[in-house]
């Protein structure tokens, strides 16, 4: 994984409290691990349905994360 991607992703299986293909308990995130989302330039990233989010960090994700279950 490029440039921090595990760590974004153990602090993603952290926060939502699922690991790999888990899904939370209210059913509104899946946790995938991929290969390949084409993002190198701008990695981490992560993809949320259709939306991209780039250049993570673990505070990048908890805001990402929060505004979605805000809806």
């Amino acid at each position: 994984m490029v440039r921090g991607g595990e760590e974004i992703l153990r602090h993603c299986a952290k926060k939502l409290g699922v690991g790999n293909k888990g899904t939370t308990p209210d059913g509104m995130f899946t946790l995938e691990e991929v290969e390949c989302i084409g993002a190198c330039s701008w990695a981490p990233a992560a993809q949320v349905n259709y939306d991209f989010h780039e250049n993570l960090t673990n505070e990048k994700i908890d805001k990402i994360l929060d505004e979605y279950r805000r809806g």
